[in-house]
């Protein structure tokens, strides 16, 4: 698997472990923004209390938040992206629909404790060896298109946020539909890279869904409703989806979809393996493969290499682990990041430990302090601290960068 540092639209990934113990986890370092959006940081500050609490198989679970690097810390999953196995093409009918049912299972729960996702996307859906999907990234906002822009992914935004309105627990289960179109047909529901088509398109619910059966088509037309007021929130979406899913698969469509679902993501897996290294030549390779592409890709991979270069460079301390549903609880300890591999330019997967059961949803353990990270003069050291952070964390595995010119330019201003 590759491992190191990855470009992602929201920033960048850090793979770390720490040292005592060898367990992995993510850094993520939020793109200049992100980190200098007032609203954006003060609103992931508010959700992250609740955040860290939140114990559900289907959310990669936050171990923390360093404040002065504006550094969420995930915990690291083996697995594969929606987005990595969508590029072999199109899941199985039955894999489509466990990777939907556990997204709103997802969606269901961050809801339940007052939390938006805000913008669902294939490359924020980690599935692993066991064929179970985890929502990453919830709460973390889109970086802006442009001054003002606080919506989302373009392709997934429904059509009340293009007219300006807030986020609700509605945007979140529409993107999840439009998300699941895409893993039935391999192609999104809204494909154009023009914002004033997406947005017309949207707002017309004209959406393209291959040669998906009417039963599917229905079943997502009721979570891609233009009308909010028509459109099913995620318990309600799910209960129907268990209905058509029996009557169009048959009664054992859960098991044979995970079996599925669980085969992609191993086959992803094993197909992503890259030769290591260093740091640099990583963070060289980035920079490279973006000059060769788009303004808009070439500035985000400057920008958020740029952040892990300084984030390796002065040395993130401390994460004070609190204790998570797959692995065991340990003392803080030093983290040390692991090296890099790949170029943000193709998508990866991280190489973890082997996975362990999912917890029961919405557990709600009390976690032990998250660390405040300070600068040290190891490159790549992550020394512990015990000084507590103003805030909690975030929880996730690393994605690549987008796939389409609707990806955000960071304005870091």
């Amino acid at each position: 698997m590759q491992q190191g540092v990855t470009v992602d639209r929201a920033g960048a990934l850090v793979l770390a472990r720490e040292e005592s113990s060898g367990r992995r986890v993510v850094i993520r370092v939020l793109s200049p923004a992100i980190a200098t959006d007032a609203r954006s940081m003060r609103r992931l500050r508010h959700d992250l209390s609740s955040l860290t609490l939140l114990r559900d198989p289907n959310v990669v679970a936050v171990l923390g938040f360093d404040e002065p690097a504006r550094a969420l810390i995930y915990e690291s999953i083996a697995g594969a992206t929606l987005r990595e196995m969508l590029q072999r093409g199109p899941l199985e009918p039955a894999a489509a629909l466990v990777l939907l049912d556990d997204c709103l299972v997802a969606l269901s729960s961050l809801h339940r404790v007052g939390v938006l996702h805000r913008d669902v996307r294939p490359e924020c859906i980690l599935v692993d060896r066991s064929g179970t999907a985890s929502l990453r990234d919830a709460a973390v906002p889109a970086p802006p298109l442009h001054g003002g822009w606080r919506a989302g992914s373009p392709q997934y935004m429904a059509p009340e946020l293009w007219e300006g309105r807030d986020h609700t627990d509605l945007t979140d289960v529409y993107a999840v539909a439009c998300v699941a179109v895409e893993a039935l047909t391999g192609t999104p529901a809204f494909k154009s890279d023009k914002l004033d088509v997406l947005r017309a398109a949207h707002r017309a619910g004209d959406a393209s869904v291959g040669s998906m059966s009417e039963g599917l088509q229905q079943l997502l037309g009721r979570g891609m409703a233009t009308d909010p007021e028509e459109r099913l929130n995620a318990p309600e979406l799910r209960v129907e989806l268990g209905a058509t899913a029996a009557a169009e698969l048959g009664e054992g469509w859960r098991a044979s979809g995970r079996a599925a679902l669980a085969r992609a993501a191993s086959e992803e897996r094993r197909n992503a393996l890259l030769p290591r290294r260093d740091a640099e030549t990583a963070l060289d390779g980035a920079v490279a493969s973006a000059e060769a592409g788009p303004w808009w890709r070439r500035r985000m991979a400057l920008l958020a290499g740029a952040a892990v270069a300084v984030v390796l460079a002065a040395g993130l301390t401390a994460l004070a682990l609190a204790s998570g549903p797959r692995t065991p609880p340990v003392q803080p300890a030093s983290v040390v990041a692991t090296t890099p591999t790949a170029s943000p330019a193709v998508p990866f997967s991280e190489a973890a430990a082997a996975p362990t059961p999912a917890a029961s949803a919405a557990a709600t353990p009390t976690p032990s302090p998250a660390p405040q990270v300070t600068p040290s003069t190891a490159r790549a050291s992550l020394a512990p601290s015990v000084s507590p952070s103003p805030s909690p964390s975030s929880s996730a595995m690393p994605t690549p960068t987008p796939p389409c010119p609707l990806c955000p330019t960071p304005s870091p201003t």
